[in-house]
């Protein structure tokens, strides 16, 4: 009985052995363990169930176990027979899954081998990711703010069309407030474009504003621009008066170059009325929009001190003013050929610089000397005019062979007028005309100072013509009727004409003669 429950058991291990393998080589370790147990309880069962049969039927167990030894043999050769290619198949998968364990243990070394270059890659994509992360963040922040955003990025067109328009209050406070932005947020890229085109655009203002100071303005439109100037703060306040006064002589020069030259009289009218009226409003309105109450009165004032400048400023603009308007002056009053033209002038002038005086800036001492000048060559030309008219009457004269009647026309002269005697030779008459023309001309003008040196001139004038005649009796051929006639002239002239103009010149300065 021994033998055969040792055979049985081996055969029912041997089973379950063939079936722990076949089942052992698709599981894992657990479940082998699991079927063995599952295999040993099936053994200890049929031990039962074998002491639990009768004596006859353990003596047959042998041979039944033989029986269904052979059966079972016959089902597996039978069941191997019909699925030998499975068989073989998985013999085949087997050796391939070996293989391919192989190859994936390679390849796990070679993965293992990189895994600290990925882990290195991977530790930049995080970096990268947590960038992104935060774009993402800011993103959806400013998505979330986007009207906000929107205003932020038109503030500069807005500011734009605000100076194109003029409402430069406006165009200040947009700029404050993106001053405002730059210095709560300086690292943001938005911000600082938005502060370079700002300050663009605040460049175009103070341009603007400068080319409005250019043109006429009333006194409360240049507090305005001046406003608007220093709320800017790009001009200290020195520089600032110093921009201001150069862009009104700009537009007091423009004024000046537009006005018509081709009647000098008429320009030195229409100039002296501008400098009346425009250098007095610009003065003052200076001193309206840059007070200069506290600016040091004493003459020993340290010449450093800021307020002393910006007064002299004033005074060094107005004095290049004045010495521009003299030179303007000096140059037309000598184109200039009536003397009641000049004598209007002078008045105008002197009324100019009385007007003027009101704030300071009195130049009519400076006037005197330019129409001293004016008058100068006024009587000047005049007197060499007539030497020069007589010279040529003189040259082309035609003697006369009888003399006139002098008795006759003595009778004919009119109280307090030239002498008729003159009208025996034109040439005479000619120079006579010519001086009392240049006397009715100086009468107009004719200033106290000069009287001296007016006489000079007339004496002058008055020795070419002697020169004249002493040339003409030597170097001209006349015959003796012809010369008895030049005598007769020369006597007319030394004992006639030259008393009567000196006595017409001395009527116009008291009896200077």
């Amino acid at each position: 009985m021994a033998p055969t429950t040792t055979a049985v058991s081996t055969a029912g291990m041997a089973m379950s052995g063939v079936g722990a393998s076949e089942g052992g080589a698709g599981t894992t370790g657990r479940q082998g363990k699991d079927r063995a147990a599952e295999v040993l309880n099936r053994n200890e069962a049929y031990l039962a169930e074998l002491l639990s049969f009768s004596l006859d039927r353990r003596n047959k167990e042998p041979e039944l176990l033989r029986d269904e030894q052979e059966r079972i043999q016959r089902q597996l050769e039978e069941t191997a027979f019909k699925n030998y290619r499975a068989f073989v198949a998985t013999a085949e998968c087997i050796e391939k899954v070996a293989e391919g364990l192989g190859k994936i243990g390679t390849d796990l070394s070679s993965v293992y081998a990189r895994v600290p270059e990925i882990e290195g890659r991977g530790k930049v994509y995080e970096c990268t990711l947590e960038g992104h992360l935060r774009d993402q963040k800011q993103t959806k922040a400013v998505s979330a703010s986007a009207a906000q955003v929107q205003e932020i990025l038109e503030v500069t067109q807005l500011m734009e069309t605000c100076v194109r328009q003029g409402s430069y209050d406006e165009a200040l406070d947009l700029e404050a407030f993106v001053s405002k932005l730059v210095v709560l947020h300086p690292n943001v890229e938005v911000v600082a474009s938005l502060a370079a085109r700002a300050k663009d655009l605040s460049r175009q203002m103070q341009s603007k504003l400068f080319s409005r100071l250019r043109q006429g303005l009333q006194l409360p439109e240049c507090l305005r621009i001046v406003g608007y100037l220093r709320r800017m703060g790009t001009h200290t306040e020195s520089g600032l008066r110093e921009e201001y006064l150069e862009c009104r002589d700009g537009w007091f020069q423009e004024l000046v170059d537009g006005l018509p030259r081709h009647d000098h009289y008429g320009f030195v009218k229409r100039l002296t009325d501008y400098h009346r009226v425009h250098l007095f409003d610009v003065i003052m309105q200076f001193r309206a929009i840059f007070s200069t109450k506290d600016a040091p009165a004493a003459a020993g004032a340290a010449k450093n001190d800021e307020k002393f400048k910006y007064a002299d400023l004033l005074h060094v603009w107005a004095a290049r003013r004045v010495a521009s308007y003299l030179q303007l002056l000096r140059g037309s009053l000598h184109h200039i050929k009536e003397g009641a033209n000049l004598s209007s002038v002078f008045e105008h002038c002197m009324y100019c610089g009385m007007s003027l005086g009101r704030i300071g800036l009195d130049f009519r001492c400076l006037l005197v000397p330019v129409f001293e000048d004016a008058v100068r060559n006024l009587f000047g030309e005049s007197l060499k005019r007539a030497v020069v008219t007589f010279g040529i009457m003189l040259a082309g004269y035609k003697w006369p062979r009888q003399a006139p009647d002098a008795q006759q026309q003595q009778q004919q002269q009119a109280p307090g007028g030239p002498p008729y005697e003159l009208m025996q030779h034109p040439p005479l008459a000619v120079l006579a005309n010519g001086l009392l023309l240049s006397f009715n001309e100086l009468r107009h003008c004719a200033p106290k100072a000069m009287a001296a040196e007016l006489q000079g001139a007339l004496s002058a004038s008055l020795g070419e013509v002697d020169l004249t005649l002493k040339w003409y009796g030597v170097a001209s051929d006349l015959d003796d009727s012809e010369r008895q006639s030049f005598k007769g002239l020369c006597s007319q002239y030394k004992e006639v004409m030259v008393p009567y103009v000196r006595e017409s010149f001395g009527k116009i300065y008291d009896g200077v003669r």
